[in-house]
């Protein structure tokens, strides 16, 4: 399971893998650690949307700015505590 506190900032994004489309979310703590979470991985990924979005602060329109406009990255903060 992620670790859900100390969450500085979570970024959303889109790869255009030229067949298909990959979101991904990097996840920066207060401490500067940081990775990546990708759909790929549904089990994962669905579990920490399921665990974060009732988080106030937390974008709850990202997947519509990350998806639309097709083939751009269309970086998008979804939670940030800055």
């Amino acid at each position: 399971m992620i670790k859900l506190t100390g969450i500085k900032k979570i970024i959303a994004y889109k790869l255009d893998l030229i067949t298909w489309d990959e979101i991904r979310m990097d996840i920066i703590y207060m401490d500067g650690s940081s990775f990546t979470i990708s759909e790929d991985d549904e089990k994962i990924f669905g579990e920490f949307i399921r665990a974060i979005e009732n988080d106030p602060k937390f974008d709850r329109g990202w997947k519509s700015k990350v998806y639309l406009p097709a083939f751009a990255r269309n970086e998008t903060v979804v939670l940030s505590e800055e």
